[in-house]
């Protein structure tokens, strides 16, 4: 899979994640946010570091929010990993795919279904879609 194809599905269907606390990738968040700044993107915390995630796009993001659990939004398809190497204490969850970049990089692209995953102590939830407003009686 080429790394045009990873980011082919658009900003609205990929949502971004770069780490704070892997030892094996720099912080790639201010990068991610320069080139790309209309995906979504997630700093997320891990290794020895509590948990939590920065999310600049969100509204709520003036800082850090603490907790495992991240509401993905419902026509998020996949999670890519913007990272230089995986880290060798995270597991890699089910699924996961490694597209090499030039100059040693990689990005690691996880489809995602309806079913939750959970990966470094988080879980990703993937919302659902929007519901139709009821007329009333």
């Amino acid at each position: 899979m080429a790394p045009a194809d990873d980011l082919a599905h658009g900003p609205e269907q990929t949502l971004l994640i770069t780490e704070l606390g892997n030892p094996r990738s720099y912080p790639w968040l201010r990068h991610a946010m320069f080139y790309l700044p209309e995906y979504p993107i997630y700093e997320l915390r891990v290794g020895p570091l509590p948990p939590g995630f920065y999310a600049p796009r969100l509204a709520t993001a003036m800082s850090r929010t603490p907790g495992a659990e991240i509401h993905v939004p419902a026509p998020v398809q996949r999670l890519v990993w913007f990272v230089d190497h995986w880290s060798p204490v995270s597991e890699r969850p089910v699924g996961l795919e490694e597209v090499e970049l030039p100059y040693g990089r990689c990005l690691y692209v996880l489809p995602l279904g309806p079913t939750p995953v959970t990966w470094a102590g988080y879980t990703f939830v993937r919302d659902g879609p929007p519901r139709r407003a009821r007329a009333a009686h």
